[in-house]
């Protein structure tokens, strides 16, 4: 999920899951798919909670 929502920041992005919650966390240029990403990972069959740590990158 995260490697086709993020393609150009994959390598950035962390994902852990402990007891059913998931933890998305660093930075990613794609704001918009921020709730996505959420949604996408609650959607998931054994995930009770979705932490999401992301933040977008500033445009420089």
């Amino acid at each position: 999920m995260v490697a086709r929502l993020f393609p150009v920041s994959r390598e950035k992005v962390t994902v852990q899951v402990d007891a059913g919650v998931v933890t998305m966390s660093d930075v990613v240029r794609e704001s918009g798919l921020l709730p996505v990403a959420t949604r996408l990972a609650r959607a998931v069959e054994g995930v009770v909670d979705v932490q999401c740590e992301l933040t977008a990158a500033e445009a420089g």
